[in-house]
């Protein structure tokens, strides 16, 4: 089974500053009550380099993480904590890809790693763990397993 998505996970007003800085991104909440998730999808992506240029990654090991997405979350998380996911599995094997921002400052630099690394990142957001799952799943990102899957969902006002 695959796995593959990036996204920013927030609570509200940090997620709203966010979506405007990338003119209007659409973000949903999933199982979770306080913490929506921006996908990053492709028409995002598009959006962000006619706004600010194409940017780079931020490292090698990244796939979706710009410069100038890390930007834009950076300066959204003066309105809160942020967080950076992005995930590429393909049978058990691949990898998540993280970072957190606080206050305008990058909190929990990009990592990459085989697991774990979403949790860690969504534990340094506030996010807890329900009873019996992880953070990820607590959240939902388990049922969201492609960028595809968000287009059947309805996007928060």
């Amino acid at each position: 089974m695959s796995h593959s998505m990036t996204a920013f996970v927030a609570k509200r007003p940090a997620l709203i500053a966010l979506a405007q800085g990338m003119g209007g991104a659409p973000f949903y909440r999933l199982k979770h009550a306080e913490f929506f998730v921006l996908p990053v999808s492709d028409d995002v992506f598009d959006r962000v380099v006619e706004i600010k240029g194409p940017g780079n990654l931020v490292a090698v090991e990244f796939w979706g993480l710009t410069n100038n997405l890390a930007q834009l979350a950076c300066a959204a998380s003066a309105h809160g904590l942020i967080a950076y996911i992005e995930t590429d599995y393909f049978g058990g094997m691949g990898t998540q890809g993280t970072a957190v921002w606080k206050d305008e400052v990058l909190l929990q630099e990009p990592a990459t790693a085989r697991k774990g690394a979403i949790n860690l990142a969504l534990r340094a957001i506030g996010l807890g763990a329900d009873f019996g799952l992880d953070e990820f799943d607590t959240l939902g990102l388990g049922d969201v397993r492609h960028m595809s899957d968000f287009e059947a969902m309805t996007p928060q006002p």
